[in-house]
């Protein structure tokens, strides 16, 4: 809502003189017939206030304009009695176009410009001053760097038709971020703006002085490292040579992984700049510690080998750091719960040598354990045992006991219950270890106990608070209807559906509340829905801005909502996607703009065409066998290499009626035939 924040802030600005200006005829260049604002004395507003508009005129900058966009937006039409409801709307709305930054209201009595006219009559004149926008970016002065690298930067950051008020920060941006990055730290950039060829357009200028780059001067090493000059010179820290921070950043970061690479995962290295008083040498203070050759050793038990790296992925994170560690003894721990090692254990510890650690992992496995026979289940009054069944296919007995196998069927058993509507269900399960076989094999014979509780049942659903939407309308939406189980998560679910409902007919501050009543035995439940629907919000006005090309038309063709109609979210959503469907916006952007006092909306669509042109080409070798002449005019099988290439060219969004042409066109070479 930042635009509704800037036009609340512009009216505030104004109120004063754009809506009291109204009933006192407030202008700075009003005429001698005109009523003017004096702060001391001011008039009656009795004096305008339900005199009939005799006629409306909009000015820019002093201009007539009957541009039916701004048009439709006044809500001061002539023939009706002047209201300043009506002026407050129309400055509003003109305000959510985004296309002016000033508005003011001048009220003239009719009989003054038209003689004929009735005395009694007014006519209201709306002076507007364009908001403008920026049609190009440029760059004058020392650059020092690529124009392109600025332009991107800018249109990175702040979009390829930046504010004109931002061009202060992109300034300082350009400064203190792009020319620091690569050493000049003396830059100077200066913005200002120059009128364009269009009267609403400018283009911004960046007054460039990139100055001298910095040099680095002396270079200071601390920490430990096998080659520090080979390390110094690779990543560019040498005395004399130029600073460019981004890059040396970039060298360390490239060096430090190459360590990691070779086994020290525990590498690091930084830089600190050290700037003079002009800015135009800078000292170096580089720390580097390349760490240990980090090496791994597994005692105890041993792991197949095509595992080790998915199972302690040190070598392909290239890090030995302690919580990755701990992550791998999980890792392992589950993997040997899976193959039936039930009671497995795992601990590592760190062996510290001449410039070299070693990583030890000390593996237990513990006696394989199976299932002594099949899983028993008690308490099951409701369920019969082969609806339970399927759900105990991987514990059978013999089998290889996996205690996640167990916690699966746990949950899937109680899942079933609550299903059902047993809401206060238990189910827990217990391992119950026997004594081993004389392999020296464990077992475990699992019991399932199910405390069942009462089955509740849904028996009324009751909705308060609904005006708009009928009950019907609303049951249709459940899935928790009368004689239905209940249960908590479908609850959850018919709520979001009611207020889906809502959000959809356009009751964007509905407030949907279940509260449901359990009898004192806890076989049935009452629903009781409670609605606050809240405003209702209505469409206003559709505002369409940044089309620069593509006609408004095609725009509203897509748009799922009109004027006076609700505006739901299923239509926000669906028109956004069909505006992206369309293939020719970069970005699109829907937004509500509220006017205070009143449910209607305006709906401010913003769009960023993407380029008009599109480039494509490449090319390639093409190989396959052909028949061929030879010599004594017998035809031969010959394998051919021949070279290719392609171009197209297509233009799209012709005339702004989503059109496209394209040309398209394939070169092949191939030998002549002797």
């Amino acid at each position: 809502m930042s635009s509704l924040g800037v036009g609340n802030w512009a009216l505030g600005v104004d109120r004063r003189r754009a809506l009291l200006a109204v009933v006192l005829a407030a202008a700075v260049c009003a005429p001698a017939h005109a009523q003017v604002f004096d702060p001391a004395q001011p008039p009656a507003s009795s004096a305008y206030i339900g005199r009939t508009i005799a006629a409306v005129r909009l000015l820019i900058e002093g201009a007539a304009t009957d541009d039916p966009v701004l048009r439709d937006l006044v809500q001061t039409r002539a023939g009706q009695p002047l209201s300043m409801a009506d002026v407050r709307q129309s400055i509003a709305h003109l305000f959510s176009l985004r296309r002016v930054q000033d508005v003011r209201v001048e009220a003239l009595d009719a009989h003054a410009v038209d003689a004929a006219a009735d005395a009694g009559r007014v006519e209201l004149v709306y002076h507007l001053v364009p908001l403008r926008t920026v049609s190009r970016v440029q760059f004058r002065g020392n650059l020092a760097l690529s124009e392109g690298m600025l332009r991107r930067t800018v249109t990175e950051r702040f979009g390829t038709s930046p504010a004109p008020g931002r061009a202060t920060e992109i300034a300082r941006t350009l400064e203190e971020q792009l020319y620091r990055d690569h050493g000049y730290l003396r830059a100077s950039v200066r913005a200002e703006t120059a009128q364009d060829r269009a009267p609403d357009q400018l283009t911004l200028v960046f007054e460039v002085d990139a100055g001298p780059r910095a040099r680095i001067g002396d270079v200071h090493l601390t920490g430990h490292v096998t080659d520090p000059g080979g390390f110094l010179e690779k990543v560019g820290a040498i005395s004399g040579a130029p600073y460019q921070p981004l890059r040396l950043d970039d060298e360390i970061n490239q060096y430090v992984e190459r360590l990691r690479r070779t086994g020290r995962y525990e590498a690091t290295a930084s830089h600190r700049p050290i700037v003079s008083e002009d800015q135009t040498v800078v000292g170096l203070n580089v720390d580097i510690e390349q760490g240990p050759i980090v090496a791994l050793r597994f005692e105890g038990d041993s792991l197949p080998a095509e595992r080790l790296e998915e199972l302690v992925p040190i070598q392909r994170e290239a890090s030995a750091h302690e919580d990755l560690l701990e992550d791998s003894e999980q890792r392992i721990q589950l993997y040997l719960a899976q193959q039936g090692y039930w009671r497995a254990s795992v601990s590592h510890r760190t062996e510290d040598g001449d410039d070299r650690r070693t990583i030890v992992f000390v593996i237990q496995r513990g006696p394989l354990y199976r299932l002594a026979g099949n899983v028993e289940v008690i308490g099951n009054r409701a369920v019969p045992f082969e609806e339970l069944r399927p759900m105990l296919g991987r514990l059978q007995g013999g089998d290889i006991f996996v205690s996640a196998h167990l916690d699966a069927v746990e949950a899937a058993i109680e899942s079933l219950y609550l299903g059902r509507g047993f809401a206060q269900v238990s189910v827990d399960a217990a391992t119950n270890e026997t004594d081993p076989t004389p392999a020296g094999v464990g077992q475990v014979r699992p019991v399932i106990a199910i405390v069942e509780g009462p089955r509740t049942l849904v028996e009324d659903v009751t909705f308060l608070g609904h005006e708009h939407v009928s009950g019907d309308r609303l049951r249709s939406l459940l899935t928790l209807t009368p004689g239905a189980p209940y249960f908590v998560p479908r609850l959850a679910d018919d709520r979001e559906s009611v207020l889906l409902e809502y959000l959809n007919e356009g009751f964007a501050a509905v407030d949907v509340q279940v509260e449901p009543v359990l009898s004192d035995d806890g076989s049935s439940a009452n629903l009781v829905y409670r609605i606050v629907e809240g405003p209702r919000t209505i469409v206003d006005h559709i505002l369409i801005i940044g089309n620069t090309r593509t006609n408004p038309d095609i725009i509203r063709r897509e748009l799922m909502f009109r004027p006076g109609q609700p505006l739901g979210l299923a239509d926000l959503v669906e028109s956004r996607q069909r505006l992206a469907a369309l293939g020719l916006f970069r970005r699109v952007q829907i937004t509500e703009i509220s006017h205070a006092g009143t449910n209607e909306h305006d709906v401010l669509v913003t769009v960023e065409e993407s380029p008009s042109t599109t480039l494509s080409y490449g090319g390639g070798l093409e190989a396959s066998r052909r028949l061929r002449r030879g010599d004594l005019g017998q035809a031969r099988e010959r394998f051919e290499l021949a070279p290719r290439g392609f171009f197209d060219i297509g233009r799209r969004n012709v005339g702004g009626k989503n059109r496209s042409v394209n040309l398209y066109t394939r070169l092949s070479l191939r030998p002549r035939d002797a």
